[in-house]
C-alpha cells in the first residue's frame, strides 16, 4: 500500500471528506466511492488510491474507453509472473497529480494503437511529494518505482517536473534526477528518460482559480520560464547521459489549447476554466489552477504515446476522445 503521510499536499475534495484529518478515508467517509477506491483492499482508502481512482474516473466520463477495459497503471507486485513480448515497452513513471492524469490515457492510446502490452508502472504523490527528491526518499510499501527498475525490464523512466505558481522549482534539481539515473542505468543501461514539464499556473488563492484574472502574456512569459529552464536542465542531464533525455511537452501544448480557446478555434470546448460545479454540461481544459480535465489529460496521452513510440498520435486508429473533430 502506498501512504501519504500527515502534512503531505492532498486533495481538496479528499480533505473534504477526510473528517479526523488522518490522511486516509474509512468506508464512512467515503461512502459509495469507498470500494472501487480502495484498489488494494486493506479498508483504508489513501489519497494515492483516490487520486488514481478520481483520474481514472475522470477520463471514462468523456474519452471511450479501448478494448482491454479501463486503463490501469500497474505496482511492482503486478510485474510479478510478466514477460516482455516485444509488443510494448515497459514504462516507471514518478510523479504529482498533473502526472497522474497523463497515465491512464497513456496506457489506453498505446495499448488500442499497435501497443498491446505496453506495461507502466505508477508511483504517485501529491504536490510535492511528487517530485523526484521526495519519491526517492520514499521507502518500504510507498516505493514502487526501484523495485521495477531493479528488474532490469524497465525501458523508460518518466519524471514530473514541479514547479510552483511563482516559478520556483520544487524538488527537481539536477542531483534529484542524478540521483534516479544513477541507480536506474546500473540495472538496465539501455534505459532513457523523459521528463514531463508543467503547464502556467491560473491566478487563484486555496485551489480556487480567478480566471477575471488571466492575462495570456503572463500565461505565455511563464511557461517561456520553465521551458527556458527545464531545456537548460535537460542540456546538462544529456551531458551526463548522452542522448538518454528528452521532453514530454505537455506545458507548450496546454498554451496552444489555451490560446485556441481564446480564439474559439477549439472545437467542443467552451471555455479555458470551466469549475467542476459549473459546468453543466461545458468543457474546459482546467478544473481549478492546475488541474486539467479529460480534454488536457488525453492531449498528454497523445504526446507520451508520440514520444515513447515515435508515432504521429493524428493517425491513431483508436482515439482517446468521444468528439472526432476535437
Amino acid at each position: 500500500m502506498m501512504l501519504i503521510r500527515v502534512g503531505a499536499e492532498v486533495p481538496g475534495w479528499f480533505a473534504k471528506l477526510d473528517k479526523n484529518e488522518d490522511s486516509l478515508l474509512s468506508q464512512e467517509e467515503a461512502g459509495r466511492f469507498f470500494e472501487p477506491m480502495d484498489a488494494d483492499g486493506d479498508g483504508v482508502v489513501t489519497t494515492a488510491e483516490g487520486s488514481i481512482y478520481m483520474a481514472n474516473r475522470n477520463l471514462e466520463r468523456d474519452p471511450k474507453p479501448d478494448s482491454r477495459g479501463r486503463a490501469r497503471s500497474l505496482k511492482f507486485a503486478d510485474l510479478e509472473g510478466r514477460e516482455k513480448t516485444g509488443k510494448g515497452l515497459w514504462v516507471v513513471s514518478i510523479g504529482h497529480s498533473c502526472v497522474v492524469s497523463a497515465i491512464p490515457s497513456t496506457i489506453q492510446v498505446c495499448q488500442a494503437n499497435g501497443f498491446p502490452d505496453h506495461t507502466h508502472v505508477m508511483q504517485f504523490f501529491g504536490g510535492g511529494g511528487g517530485a523526484p527528491k521526495a519519491q526517492w526518499e520514499r521507502t518500504g510499501d510507498q516505493q514502487d518505482a526501484k523495485p521495477s527498475l531493479e528488474t532490469g525490464k524497465i525501458d523508460v523512466m518518466t519524471f514530473g517536473h514541479l514547479v510552483s505558481a511563482s516559478g520556483e522549482v520544487v524538488g527537481c534539481e539536477l542531483e534529484d534526477y542524478q540521483r534516479w539515473m544513477e541507480f536506474a542505468l546500473q540495472h538496465n543501461p539501455e534505459i532513457t528518460f523523459l521528463i514531463q514539464d508543467l503547464w502556467p499556473w491560473i491566478d487563484g488563492t486555496d485551489r480556487k482559480a480567478d480566471f477575471t484574472t488571466f492575462n495570456l502574456g503572463d500565461y505565455e512569459a511563464w511557461m517561456e520560464k520553465v521551458t527556458r529552464e527545464l531545456g537548460m536542465l535537460v542540456d546538462r542531464l544529456n551531458q551526463l547521459y548522452p542522448g538518454r533525455v528528452r521532453v514530454l511537452p505537455v506545458g507548450p501544448a496546454m498554451v496552444e489549447l489555451v490560446k485556441m480557446t481564446l480564439a474559439e478555434e477549439l472545437p467542443g470546448v467552451d471555455a479555458v476554466l470551466v469549475p467542476p460545479r459549473d459546468d453543466r454540461g461545458r468543457v474546459g481544459l482546467y478544473r481549478d489552477m492546475i488541474h486539467p480535465t479529460p480534454v488536457a489529460a488525453a492531449m498528454q496521452g497523445y504526446i507520451y504515446y508520440s514520444v515513447l513510440y515515435n508515432r504521429n498520435p493524428v493517425e491513431v486508429e483508436s482515439g482517446l476522445h468521444p468528439n472526432p473533430e476535437l
